[in-house]
């Protein structure tokens, strides 16, 4: 495999797919959600954070330690930007990675790209392509929070870079799964909204199957069908199960991308 095939493969992915319906079709929405978070956050919005209604919120949704954490011990705005990309990834991943392999496979393009590159070196190449966009646009979102704590919170500017990097970090190693996630579900598409619907239907069917089978058996970990079964772990409020949860995710990535390079290697094109 050529490393240099695959980065020509992701940068032009990226170039010639940005303004197109796929990914705009990302962008809007993330626009949409993210531009009233930040545009709306002033010192009044970080106090109600540290207040009591923020954090019996945060404590119903996981626990004391966690809302204490998040918002009396790191800085407001950085918290509940976490907290959002974290809930919202699954569902910007899927309009970000859904058209990786389908719209090519039903056109009959992907006959022509495969006399340019092996088949391992399109799906590494468009798999990065997919989660360096969706990556750089909650990187941006973080980065631009990180730049509003420092203007509207009493807080060492240091102290409020390193949890920025944190998160991003973070957010890296969650997203990472998920676009794989979408990387078995394009191969098995034949066109790209065939791949968005599916998406949409195979991540809700596997939530469905996880809270049906927790409600019949106890004591299995069905959570874990998903990357969403250790995010509550993932916000460091105990060092030794955050490690484990961040060593975890790779594996899903390994689980969801070698399933999806099976499909995609057997596909006739």
């Amino acid at each position: 495999m050529s490393w240099r095939r695959v980065l020509r493969i992701l940068l032009f992915d990226l170039r010639h797919g940005a303004l197109r319906p796929r990914g705009l079709l990302f962008v809007v929405p993330f626009l949409l959600l993210w531009y009233p978070i930040l545009r709306g956050f002033d010192p009044d919005v970080a106090a109600w954070f540290r207040g009591r209604d923020a954090l019996v919120l945060t404590a119903t949704l996981f626990d004391a330690a966690v809302a204490r954490s998040l918002f009396l011990e790191h800085p407001p705005l950085l918290s509940a930007c976490f907290l959002v990309a974290l809930s919202s990834a699954p569902f910007f991943c899927i309009l970000a990675g859904y058209d990786q392999f389908a719209s090519d496979l039903g056109n009959g393009f992907m006959r022509l790209i495969v006399t340019r590159a092996t088949r391992l070196e399109i799906f590494v190449g468009r798999y990065l392509s997919g989660l360096v966009l969706v990556t750089a646009a909650f990187w941006t979102i973080v980065l631009l929070a990180a730049v509003l704590s420092l203007f509207t919170e009493p807080r060492p500017a240091a102290d409020v870079l390193l949890y920025a990097v944190q998160i991003m970090l973070t957010l890296l190693l969650y997203l990472a799964p998920l676009i794989a996630f979408m990387s078995l579900v394009s191969a098995l598409s034949g066109t790209a909204i065939g791949a968005l619907f599916f998406g949409l239907a195979a991540y809700a069917g596997v939530l469905v199957t996880i809270w049906i089978g927790n409600g019949i058996v106890d004591g299995v970990p069905f959570a874990w069908l998903l990357p969403s079964g250790v995010k509550p772990y993932l916000f460091g409020i105990d060092p030794v199960r955050s490690s484990l949860a961040a060593a975890v995710l790779p594996v899903y990535v390994l689980c969801y991308g070698w399933l999806g390079w099976r499909v995609f290697r057997a596909r006739n094109f």
